[in-house]
């Protein structure tokens, strides 16, 4: 697994049966990387509190929460906000076998927990937690009493005619 900006790896081989509940924030050097890769100005905070839990011996359930606050620019006036981001999150990990092929479609009902892949006895809780915080950042956040106008009347003095209009008059 390649290193990421808040990586905490889960061997599930050593799990006890009861399962296992990870907390952790993430530094200030791991938040300034987390914005970068958000396009975001800062991470003001990230938090998250994970549970694995085993299934059966290949089968793992993951649920999560993750939160913090984002500072971002408005969408309407590029004014510095910030935003509070919160998730909660669950995944089953199942082992793959060696003769393992996966299908070309993926029928997903919005109900069904969301299925990975189990690879190699390690899940990133981490990566996990900052992939669904990602999705929660509001992409198009909004000052507190912003708001964009999308028609603008021309002035009739902008018409380019209006000198023309002006010298028909006289």
């Amino acid at each position: 697994m390649q290193e990421n900006e808040l990586s905490i790896i889960v061997r599930t081989d050593h799990l006890p049966n009861d399962g296992k509940v990870i907390k952790a924030s993430a530094t200030e050097q791991q938040r300034t990387d987390l914005a970068s890769r958000f396009g975001v100005i800062s991470v003001e905070s990230f938090d998250l509190e994970v549970t694995v839990k085993p299934i059966t011996k290949h089968k793992i359930h993951v649920t999560g929460h993750v939160s913090g606050i984002v500072k971002q620019s408005c969408a309407v006036t590029l004014a510095e906000i910030e935003n509070p981001v919160s998730d909660d999150f669950e995944v089953i990990y199942e082992s793959v076998a060696d003769d393992y092929v996966p299908l070309k479609e993926i029928d997903i009902s919005p109900d069904e927990v969301e299925t990975e892949d189990l690879i190699d006895n390690k899940i990133d809780v981490g990566e996990l937690a900052v992939e669904y915080f990602s999705l929660s950042i509001n992409p198009y956040a909004r000052a507190e009493g912003a708001v964009f106008v999308d028609k603008i009347e021309p002035k009739e003095e902008d018409n380019p005619f209006s000198v023309l209009e002006k010298l028909k008059k006289s």
